[in-house]
């Protein structure tokens, strides 16, 4: 039998005030958990094979104590222009924030990277296209480390350049990488001890499971590689005269997420139900963090409209090509972004809609569920819809896109409290369940 412990709490934001034994269940523990009834949030904690596994149920710990949402406003900063100056990208590839404020930008058309003061003051610019010391071949994530150096990442040439705070060039290392791969801006981040950490897809090796993990450096030397998830995607294949010429991913399957906290803790999220797990830098499973609901049941409607929308790509293709047997989940994504925040919690991006054309922010989440350093569930903040790339103990940074295709760099403010910062106001809440 494996080691079994169990803790019960009712509105409770945080535990580390309770103590409970492991593998002692007592009469008073089950009575706990029993008169929970009446509570509008509640959590369990079990204990198997010194793996917790912490249950949310209700609507969330802020539910429970008024006043204490978090609120997101703004933006109080926001960079980017049609043209004339500085302010005009190309592309954004990454935003970055800074010691005191200074906003790192990533163009990754011009293939730069552009420093602002923390009122969107332009300051300099550094690197250029290339291939030596300094320079780009493309950019997609930037970090900044503990003293202000900025940790650019160039998925095009498979490395990572160091500037330091005045911009200029200081080492670079290359990143073990089995293939090329670009991503979104917030899958590269470096902890409270400057590991820096590079999310990287995993392929299946004799047709096991394929993965998603992550490559630690310190001081550009390699560190390991953890497996931070395991899972098998639902490729649909698209043949021709009996070959095989594409492979694509039905509609509704989210990404595989993770994120890294400042203590080194990486948290990943399949997107396919509200779970999360935690493992140290090691790859040591630590936590399972759950909440007690599912998302929406996929409407046969939806089904219809994008099987609709993959032939349509098919034709567009690979024409006169046939699509395979299309395989669609039972229910709608559950979370389709994670992001940790420096006071150590997770946030969780619900799922709001699939890529559209002519919406660039469609698929962007506008609620984000909260958990704390223990896994305790906190409620909801609400953001705008843009593509957020950090949270710092006082903003939420990230990208906008305007409706006519024209990138920003924002920088919205953060209130813990619940109290109002000026500007638009979306407010954190307790959540009664998926919307």
């Amino acid at each position: 039998m494996p080691d079994r412990g169990r803790w019960c709490a009712a509105g409770a934001g945080s535990r580390a005030a309770e103590t409970w034994t492991l593998a002692v269940v007592t009469a008073l523990a089950l009575g706990a958990c029993g008169g929970a009834g009446g509570a509008s949030s509640s959590h369990t904690v079990e204990v198997i094979d010194g793996v917790e596994t912490v249950t949310n149920a209700g609507a969330g710990a802020w539910s429970d104590e008024p006043g204490s949402v978090w609120i997101v406003s703004g933006p109080r900063v926001r960079l980017g222009a049609l043209e004339g100056g500085p302010e005009v990208f190309g592309s954004i590839g990454a935003v970055a924030i800074g010691p005191g404020g200074t906003i790192y930008v990533g163009d990754a058309t011009a293939q730069e990277v552009r420093a602002f003061d923390a009122s969107g003051g332009f300051l300099r610019s550094f690197g250029r296209k290339g291939e030596g010391p300094g320079e780009f071949g493309a950019i997609d994530g930037i970090a900044v480390e503990s003293d202000g150096s900025v940790l650019v990442r160039d998925p095009r040439i498979g490395r990572a350049s160091r500037f330091d705070d005045a911009g200029a060039f200081e080492s670079s290392f290359r990143l073990e990488r089995s293939f090329f791969v670009f991503s979104d801006g917030t899958s590269w981040w470096v902890d409270g001890e400057d590991r820096a950490y590079d999310q990287v897809p995993l392929s299946s090796e004799l047709g096991g499971p394929e993965g998603l993990g992550l490559v630690w450096y310190r001081n550009g030397a390699f560190g390991d590689t953890l497996r931070a998830l395991e899972f098998s995607t639902p490729t649909v294949m698209v043949t021709r005269g009996g070959r095989t010429v594409l492979g694509m991913l039905p509609p509704f399957i989210p990404p595989a997420r993770a994120a890294v906290r400042a203590d080194g803790i990486v948290a990943a999220t399949l997107g396919r139900e509200y779970r999360i797990t935690e493992r140290t830098a090691e790859g040591q499973l630590r936590r399972v963090i759950l909440r007690d609901s599912s998302p929406p049941v996929l409407p046969e409607g939806a089904r219809e409209d994008g099987l609709r929308s993959m032939r349509q790509r098919v034709e567009e293709m690979a024409p006169g090509a046939t699509l395979g047997d299309v395989e669609f989940p039972p229910r709608y994504p559950a979370y389709v972004r994670l992001v940790a925040d420096p006071e150590g919690f997770w946030w969780a991006g619900r799922y709001r809609g699939e890529r559209d054309e002519d919406d660039p922010t469609a698929h962007l989440p506008t609620e984000y569920d909260v958990y704390d350093r223990d896994g305790i569930y906190q409620g909801v903040v609400e953001t705008p819809p843009i593509l957020i790339m950090q949270i710092g103990g006082d903003f939420v940074a990230g990208i906008d896109t305007d409706p006519i295709g024209i990138q920003h760099a924002v920088v919205h403010a953060l209130d813990r409290r619940g109290g109002v910062a000026g500007g638009l106001s979306l407010r954190g809440r307790a959540s009664g369940g998926p919307a």
